[in-house]
């Protein structure tokens, strides 16, 4: 790639920190090999937004498995995620008294796994201020049986919450008949 600064004697770039010049300017576009012009890269870059909404649906405190997974069921409703479809994996985050204050959808995956960066999981949470998390995936197996990758999962989730003061309060599966509590299980 080439930068090519425009012809306005008005835009010449100046001798030092060229690439701030061409990066920052409205008047300076990138140019390919073959002269073809390129969006500029630095509108494609995005954060991570959280909005804040109260609406009450969640103001009782999450403290027992079976309301946390008719929570993640709820959640999977609203999002228009079918449990036997594909997997997903969502993170419910919860402020110091345990009451639901957001959720968000990790991953979709397919029909037998999917990708879940812990990294950006905990950067929505520092962002929303949450003091603990629920990790919730479903199988579309039909299977309440963790995986070791969802084993391992978890324990990594837990051993960064622990460093970040964001405890993980359960990781649940869910399936269309039935759901299963690492919490419940001693996982």
């Amino acid at each position: 790639l080439t930068a090519t600064p425009g012809r306005n004697s008005d835009n010449e770039a100046p001798d030092n920190n060229h690439l701030a010049y061409f990066f920052n300017s409205t008047k300076i576009g990138l140019i390919d090999d073959l002269g073809i012009p390129i969006p500029d890269p630095i509108q494609y870059l995005q954060e991570i937004t959280v909005q804040y909404t109260r609406q009450g649906l969640y103001e009782k405190p999450i403290n027992t498995s079976i309301y946390a997974q008719e929570i993640a069921r709820e959640i999977f409703k609203i999002c228009a995620c079918q449990i036997d479809l594909k997997e997903y994996f969502f993170i419910i985050l919860l402020n110091r008294n345990n009451q639901v204050i957001g959720y968000n959808k990790l991953s979709e995956g397919g029909i037998c796994g999917t990708v879940v960066d812990i990294r950006i999981a905990y950067a929505i949470a520092l962002k929303s201020l949450a003091s603990a998390m629920v990790l919730v995936h479903n199988h579309p197996s039909g299977n309440l049986k963790p995986s070791q990758q969802d084993i391992n999962i978890t324990k990594q989730f837990k051993d960064a919450g622990r460093l970040l003061d964001i405890e993980i309060l359960d990781h649940i599966i869910l399936t269309a008949s039935g759901y299963y509590s690492f919490s419940d299980n001693g996982i």
